[in-house]
């Protein structure tokens, strides 16, 4: 499905100055870094790194952070809503790329998962104008119903 998914790399340092990427043995020594894929397509996560705090690792790692090292997770958040420290990033993001890019991406984003999911077209701006319906839901799940085979 089409999004972005959240990334993570736990890393330290030993005392000889060598970076190592695992969960230091006393997790208080531990560091970690967080970044976000964007989307292929309708594949998510497996497109572009969004990493609006990479410069702070420059010195480091000269050739660029390796997110091969990191993996993909979730954000922890109790309440299910973004942290005070994530809105600071998802403000620099927005600040970054321009809230006009952040909508139509949004909208392409929104676009890719309603025909990957529900095998339906969609206009993505009604879908930001209101809040879905239990009965928008039913009718795209009575489509993708109509779509897929029966078992």
């Amino acid at each position: 499905r089409a999004g972005f998914k959240p990334c993570v790399c736990s890393y330290y340092e030993q005392d000889d100055g060598q970076i190592v990427f695992a969960v230091h043995p006393d997790k208080s020594m531990r560091q970690t870094h967080w970044w976000i894929k964007g989307p292929d397509g309708a594949a998510r996560g497996e497109g572009p790194v969004y990493d609006p705090t990479a410069e702070q690792y420059a010195d480091d790692f000269p050739d660029g952070f390796p997110y091969e090292q990191g993996r993909g997770c979730g954000f922890q958040s109790p309440k299910k809503i973004p942290t005070p420290r994530a809105k600071i990033v998802m403000g620099r993001v927005r600040d970054k790329l321009g809230a006009q890019s952040l909508t139509d991406l949004r909208k392409s984003l929104m676009r890719s998962y309603v025909q990957s999911v529900f095998h339906v077209n969609a206009d993505p701006s009604d879908i930001l104008k209101r809040k879905p319906q239990a009965s928008t839901w039913a009718r795209l799940h009575k489509a993708q119903s109509a779509h897929t085979p029966a078992a």
